[in-house]
């Protein structure tokens, strides 16, 4: 039997997207800082936020499964891909993106994998909420701007000092992704 979901906030969330044509960030977190610039980014922003902690033993699928094969997110393969594109860059299908929310869009949330910053940004991230999209799974997009203060500052900074300015770079980046994918204000309107 499947679970009762009705009280699940995270799929009140992606639902409330879906319903106003934006889409949740859910950041993908390894770390208390990572957990840190995602409150501080939402409150800043004033949206709607999923933390997702990222689990290093188990690997999933790309869609996200609920007890008993009820499905409530549905990320389906439409050119992206985790990790890095070629040369090309995405060769993203949005017409079988659209299809497939045609199909199954009045039942499942569209989640979005594989939108690292070098190449989803403000307009290929819109033009995935256009065709249906309500959640966005986000890693390096902003862990990766973690790392890069972390390595820039290691050698000439104390250890809280460069913890902090990391945190403050993934918060930025977070805000980022918020505008981007029309989630600044939402919590408000919730």
């Amino acid at each position: 039997m499947a679970p009762d979901l009705s009280q699940n906030k995270a799929v009140k969330l992606v639902a409330h997207a879906a319903a106003n044509k934006y889409a949740i960030c859910a950041t993908c977190v390894y770390n208390v800082e990572g957990i840190l610039a995602s409150v501080r980014a939402a409150e800043a922003k004033r949206a709607p936020l999923i933390i997702q902690l990222f689990p290093w033993a188990v690997q999933y699928a790309d869609a996200i499964l609920v007890h008993a094969a009820r499905i409530n997110w549905l990320a389906p393969a439409f050119g992206n891909v985790h990790g890095k594109y070629g040369p090309k860059g995405p060769q993203l299908d949005y017409e079988r993106l659209k299809r497939v929310h045609a199909q199954v869009g009045d039942r499942v949330s569209l989640v979005l994998h594989g939108a690292g910053k070098e190449y989803f940004q403000e307009k290929l991230l819109r033009e995935c909420i256009d065709c249906g999209v309500a959640k966005m799974n986000i890693n390096d997009g902003f862990n990766d701007d973690y790392l890069e203060v972390m390595r820039e500052h290691a050698a000439s900074t104390p250890l809280t000092g460069l913890i902090e300015k990391s945190t403050n770079a993934m918060q930025k980046s977070i805000e980022q992704y918020i505008v981007w994918t029309g989630g600044e204000g939402m919590a408000d309107k919730m």
